[in-house]
C-alpha cells in the first residue's frame, strides 16, 4: 500500500478504499446514501481527491408530498463526481464533494395512474469525516448537503447527513 501525501515530511492518508452508509433528513426527502472512495493518491495542494460514487434511495417528506397530486412517490438516484479532502489532523478531514446525480422517480396519482421519469440533477456537500490510523477501523462522517435536480415535486432539496463506514 502506497499511502497519499500532501506533504513530503508531514501527514499521510493510509487507506486505499472505504465504504460508507449515511442517513440523509432533507427539507424535502429523507433516505439513505451508500458510497465508495478510491484514494487516488492525486492531491490538489492540500486537498487529496478520491475517485467517489454512490446510490441513493429517498422518500418524499410528508408534507412535501401532501401539497402533491400524488398518492406514492419513489426516486432512486446514483451519483458520479469528485470529493476533496483537507486534513486537519491525521484523522480528522473536511470534506466538499459535488456529484451529477442521475436517477430515476416513479409517480402514482390519485387516479392510480403511475408515471415514471428520468431525474437528473446536480449536487453538493460539506461536512467532516474521521478516519483511524490503523489499516481497517470503523469511519464517521457528519455534514451537510444540497440537491437540485429536475423531480416534478421539488427542485431543491438541502439537508444533514451522518454515517459510519469501513476503510480498508
Amino acid at each position: 500500500m502506497v499511502p497519499a501525501q500532501y506533504n513530503s515530511d508531514s501527514k499521510t492518508q493510509n487507506w486505499n478504499n472505504i465504504i460508507s452508509v449515511s442517513k440523509m433528513e432533507g427539507t424535502h426527502t429523507s433516505g439513505l446514501q451508500f458510497s465508495y472512495l478510491k484514494n487516488t493518491n492525486y492531491w490538489w495542494n492540500d486537498w487529496l481527491i478520491p475517485l467517489s460514487f454512490g446510490f441513493q434511495t429517498k422518500e418524499i417528506q410528508e408534507d412535501t408530498f401532501l401539497e402533491s397530486p400524488y398518492q406514492s412517490v419513489t426516486k432512486t438516484q446514483g451519483t458520479l463526481g469528485l470529493s476533496g479532502y483537507k486534513p486537519i489532523t491525521t484523522q480528522w478531514l473536511l470534506n466538499i464533494e459535488v456529484d451529477a446525480i442521475l436517477g430515476n422517480e416513479i409517480l402514482v396519482d390519485l387516479f392510480n395512474q403511475r408515471d415514471e421519469r428520468f431525474v437528473f440533477g446536480f449536487g453538493s456537500s460539506q461536512g467532516i469525516i474521521f478516519v483511524p490510523s490503523s489499516q481497517w477501523g470503523i469511519v464517521l462522517q457528519a455534514g451537510i448537503y444540497q440537491d437540485i435536480v429536475n423531480s416534478k415535486l421539488y427542485t431543491f432539496d438541502v439537508g444533514v447527513h451522518f454515517g459510519a463506514g469501513l476503510k480498508f
